[in-house]
């Protein structure tokens, strides 16, 4: 396992190193939930037309699925004996996912992120102890919603013995909250003082989700002391980049979402009739050859131009 997390490392640095002198190539990490979904994906990526502009970093499985397939409302789960029993699914689905990404060509340029789904990771020890369960069913790497002062601990502890953690910032669906953030200055500023939180702790990356764009851009950009971001929901910009879900490349969601892929087309009552692989690679290609053009679609903030411009033009990390 010490081999494998170490290798995780060394790519995550070429990774960092390739977005950092390509502004115009935009770094993915895809959720998924299924070993079956990896194989249409990359086809996907084959066939869209700019092959050379999207690079795949990394594959996540993500605690959506309590949603997409488990019927829940919602990713948060009520009492420790449900909590333990969605870990154990996300374990066996690790396994899956894990031999058939070792089964492509992509597997040594591409890794495993585990989402550590809600409860997992409620106190440092607990934390620790979920981790190495997931690390030990394949995944190389860790993401944490960070909501708690315990969770900043997490990552420290994780990082310093080696383990690359990914720290999910924003809008956290596990804790609720407000769904669009870093709307005013204020606000933008009290996000990149977690972003300097979750860098000193030795988080390798950010997910920003549900971010405003100028915040986005700023804690993007190529500056001194600063983490790579995928960003969800939050616009694009320079040098960030795209977390995709495949599922949500096919399926209208329940509810009014703006900012969703446009090209979620089916309704989910015709699951899993409809979820073939030509509809995935379908569905994934024009998702792909839509990303840093006309989506995702810009998020506004409640600032002023000039405001919004110096925002962008700050370091944020310092």
């Amino acid at each position: 396992m010490r081999w494998a997390v170490r290798r995780t490392a060394e790519l995550i640095a070429r990774q960092t190193q390739a977005r950092f002198s390509s502004p115009e190539r935009i770094h993915i990490k895809a959720n998924l939930f299924h070993g079956y979904e990896i194989r249409p994906l990359l086809t996907a990526l084959r066939r869209q037309q700019q092959q050379q502009r999207l690079r795949l970093d990394a594959v996540m499985l993500g605690d959506s699925f309590l949603t997409t397939h488990l019927g829940y409302p919602s990713t948060v789960l009520d009492g420790e004996e449900l909590q333990e029993f969605f870990l154990r699914v996300q374990l066996s689905l690790l396994v899956e996912i894990r031999r058939e990404l070792d089964r492509t060509a992509l597997s040594e340029e591409v890794y495993l992120i585990a989402d550590m789904p809600h409860g997992s990771a409620r106190h440092v020890d607990l934390g620790l102890q979920n981790a190495q369960r997931v690390l030990a069913h394949g995944a190389d790497a860790i993401k944490i919603e960070v909501t708690t002062l315990d969770h900043l601990s997490l990552i420290e502890e994780l990082s310093g013995g080696g383990v690359p953690v990914l720290a999910h910032l924003g809008y956290s669906p596990q804790a609720g909250g407000a769904k669009f953030v870093a709307r005013t200055i204020d606000e933008a500023r009290k996000l990149f003082r977690l972003a300097q939180q979750c860098r000193n702790a030795g988080a390798y990356a950010l997910v920003l989700e549900g971010v405003a764009t100028p915040a986005l851009a700023a804690l993007a950009a190529h500056n001194d002391g600063g983490l790579p971001v995928y960003a969800i929901f939050s616009g694009h910009a320079p040098y960030a980049g795209q977390s995709v879900n495949v599922w949500d490349a096919l399926y209208r969601p329940p509810f009014p979402a703006r900012y969703f892929p446009p090209t979620a087309s089916l309704d989910v009552s015709t699951f899993p009739a409809s979820y073939t692989d030509a509809a995935i690679v379908e569905h994934c290609r024009l998702l792909l050859e839509l990303l840093g053009t006309s989506y995702p679609i810009f998020r506004g903030a409640d600032m002023s131009g000039s405001e919004a411009a110096e925002l962008m033009q700050s370091n944020p990390w310092c």
